[in-house]
């Protein structure tokens, strides 16, 4: 019952299918977690696995030549497309992210306005 109307009969429903990128479910747990079950019978918990240390030193590896990598691309399109006299490189890690920042003051009025202009480079 829709707000006191019949459906069907006050109200044509028409089903079209699933709209595109529409999900049938939600994933509740990650793939990090392990489903526990608790008193409640419809109640689950999440318990997050342990990873292992040397796992955990290999993937921060993995992260560090990326932000290194990235870092790189970005001075070397600075150098290429900006007449910058200086370049400020700013690397942040908060909440396990990590943000790469790199801006250059150079002079709008020379070079690739992408590049040159703070304003308008894209950081990353």
């Amino acid at each position: 019952e829709l707000s006191g109307l019949e459906a069907e009969t006050d109200i044509a429903i028409e089903v079209v299918g699933r709209r595109p990128g529409e999900k049938l479910d939600e994933a509740l747990f990650n793939p990090y977690e392990r489903v526990q079950p608790t008193p409640a019978e419809k109640i689950s918990r999440a318990e997050r696995e342990r990873l292992d240390p040397g796992v955990v030193a290999e993937m921060f590896d993995q992260i560090a030549l990326l932000v290194l990598e990235s870092c790189q691309e970005a001075l070397t399109n600075v150098a290429k497309h900006a007449d910058a006299g200086r370049v400020a490189v700013d690397v942040v890690v908060h909440d396990g992210q990590v943000e790469l920042t790199v801006e250059d003051e150079a002079d709008p009025s020379s070079g690739d306005a992408e590049y040159a202009a703070p304003e308008n480079a894209e950081n990353g």
